[in-house]
């Protein structure tokens, strides 16, 4: 066991949030503390990070500076390109990744094999080792998404981790499930046994789509996939280096494909004409430049409210677009 959490240690920075979530269970949890195992882990853990920081240091000169300014940058609640979000854009896509990267029904059979353990915890031991174990895992999940937002909020992969208390809650009720119709009659029995492989199998190929879902290209605008990258050449051309770009065409949580193409930094999250205002008068994000798609509701009244500047319009593969920039 003490090898497999050293492994952990060496292999990712969730390796030590686990450990520590670990070790604070053997220090308050009743019937099984165990405070000489919780501080062997938290001395491992030490061990560990000074032997880390040594290393880079040794490969490295500044890189503990570099390492406090990773550190900090991921605590903040920031999108990608620096940007400061809000606590509903956050919660807005922390939902809108929990949602589309786990299956609705995983969340359903988790929930329901939560109702179980609790339910039947005092009567079954193992369920209840089972359900701390989950916990664990659920806890390190959550501290991960909570506290480090801006890697939760720029990385989808960030909430992946909650497939696996889900996953260990989602067996505890297709378990029960299947031991409430052993105890009735043999036709009940059967169906359950069919019902069972059917949710199994529902699961396996509707998470097989969704995978296929996330991994094709996103359409802006419903255009084939060659109009992302014209698009983007045209912005990497009107626009100089440095240039943060605005545009309102853009779903939020796009990615970062547009940017990809277009060299440029791309922000996220300004939708609303006063957030279009405070954005390009903003010092902290100049220069500024914007991409406006004129066959969106409200873009002229968008334009309209834009400062004095250059404006050129340009078509791309049928969509009439107003690129803006200020004078200098």
């Amino acid at each position: 066991m003490i090898a497999a959490f050293v492994l952990a240690l060496w292999t990712a920075w969730l390796g030590y949030m686990f450990v520590l979530v670990v070790c604070l269970r053997f220090f308050i949890t009743p019937g099984k503390r165990n405070a000489r195992l919780a501080l062997l882990l938290l001395g491992l853990s030490l061990v560990s990070i000074v032997l880390f920081l040594l290393h880079i240091r040794w490969v490295q000169p500044d890189a503990w500076q570099e390492l406090m300014g990773a550190f900090n940058r991921r605590l903040a609640r920031t999108s990608g390109t620096g940007i400061k979000v809000t606590w509903a854009a956050w919660a807005g896509k922390m939902a809108d990744t929990l949602r589309s990267q786990i299956l609705p029904f995983s969340w359903v059979l988790g929930v329901l094999g939560t109702v179980c353990v609790i339910w039947r915890r005092k009567n079954d031991e193992s369920l209840r080792y089972l359900g701390s174990a989950a916990l664990c895992f659920f806890v390190l999940s959550a501290f991960y998404v909570i506290v480090f937002q801006n890697a939760s909020y720029v990385h989808d992969y960030a909430s992946f981790y909650f497939t696996v208390p889900l996953g260990m809650m989602g067996g505890v009720a297709l378990e029960a499930f299947l031991r409430a119709c052993e105890a009735r009659r043999a036709r009940m029995r059967t169906a359950g046994l069919a019902a069972t492989m059917a949710t199994c199998a529902i699961l396996i190929f509707a998470g097989e789509r969704q995978a296929l879902a996330l991994c094709a290209p996103y359409h802006i605008l419903g255009k084939p996939n060659d109009f992302t990258p014209q698009l983007g050449h045209f912005m990497r051309e009107k626009f100089p280096e440095g240039t943060n770009v605005i545009c309102n065409f853009l779903p939020p949580y796009y990615g970062p494909y547009m940017q990809y193409y277009a060299q440029r930094t791309v922000l996220e999250h300004i939708f609303t004409t006063d957030e279009w205002i405070n954005a390009v008068k903003d010092p902290e994000i100049a220069p500024v430049g914007a991409v406006i798609w004129l066959g969106k509701p409200k873009a002229k009244q968008v334009l309209a409210a834009l400062p004095a500047g250059s404006r050129e319009e340009i078509i791309v593969q049928g969509s009439l677009f107003c690129f803006w920039k200020p004078h200098r």
